[in-house]
């Protein structure tokens, strides 16, 4: 029996580089098989070797970048250390088109995403996480985070 979880809005897992969460993405992923999607953001840095483009990142120019901006097509956006990156809605809806909820029609879904980017705006405000783990052992973070995302915690 899959397990799911009974709240379907994404998950954002945010960290300092080299906290662990691309490993404690991939448990998630590996213990709850076809219950997540995963979106890929838009940076302007170049790729690192071993990168893939559409997989690691969508690796675009400064200007591409500024144009997504302008356009509204990205749901949030950063500068960190030299560049830029942010998550494109449509990303986001194509992620959810694969098996989130799959009821809601266009109108909803733009309007999940609206509330989503007053979400994420409020997220700047301190103690505006829902939950927030120390990975001070592997084992134990994904324990958090599983309770977390499935538990009744």
């Amino acid at each position: 029996m899959i397990s799911s979880p009974q709240d379907h809005r994404p998950i954002v897992i945010s960290g300092p580089s080299g906290v662990g969460k691309g490993t404690l993405v991939q448990k998630l992923f590996d213990k709850h098989p076809g219950t997540f999607g995963f979106t890929v953001s838009h940076t302007t840095r170049k790729p690192r070797l071993g990168e893939v483009e559409g997989v690691a990142y969508f690796f675009v120019s400064l200007s591409e970048f500024s144009s997504l901006c302008a356009q509204g097509a990205l749901m949030e956006h950063a500068y960190f250390s030299g560049n830029y990156y942010g998550t494109s809605k449509q990303n986001i809806d194509d992620q959810a088109s694969k098996g989130a909820r799959g009821t809601e029609n266009e109108e909803d879904i733009q309007k999940r995403l609206t509330q989503a980017q007053v979400e994420l705006d409020y997220a700047d405000s301190q103690g505006s996480h829902d939950k927030i783990i120390v990975n001070d052992s592997i084992e134990s973070a994904y324990g958090e985070l599983d309770m977390f995302v499935f538990g009744s915690t």
